[in-house]
This record gives C-alpha cells, sequence and structure tokens, in this order.
C-alpha cells in the first residue's frame, strides 16, 4: 500500500516540475508592471515634449 502512495506522490511532484517555468512570472504580469512603472512618468514627460508628440510616438509604437 505505502508502495502506491510513493508512486502517486513522485507522479505529482513530477507534474509540478514538468508546469514549472523558466521565468515565473506570466506577460499580463509583465504588462501590469510595466504600465505601473510608466505612468507615474507620463506628467513628467508632458512637461518635457508635447502631448501631440507624445501620441503620435504611442500610435507608432501600437501599429
Amino acid at each position: 500500500m505505502s508502495e502506491v502512495q510513493t508512486l502517486d506522490s513522485f507522479s505529482n511532484q513530477f507534474e509540478r516540475i514538468k508546469n514549472l517555468r523558466v521565468i515565473p512570472i506570466g506577460l499580463a504580469d509583465f504588462i501590469e508592471i510595466a504600465i505601473s512603472a510608466i505612468v507615474p512618468g507620463l506628467p513628467l514627460l508632458a512637461t518635457v515634449m508635447p502631448v501631440e508628440d507624445i501620441f503620435k510616438s504611442l500610435f507608432k509604437m501600437l501599429v
């Protein structure tokens, strides 16, 4: 009986290891962190660069 439990335990551990990622952060998490880092700097950017140019640059990046 204990052999079956041991094999089941190994199987569960193997599945958990198999599902690990090299980088423990997903794309959605990365985008959220990037937006959180960029948003506070936008008012400062608006004082240095015209808002129209900022929107044009953002539109270029998206297209």
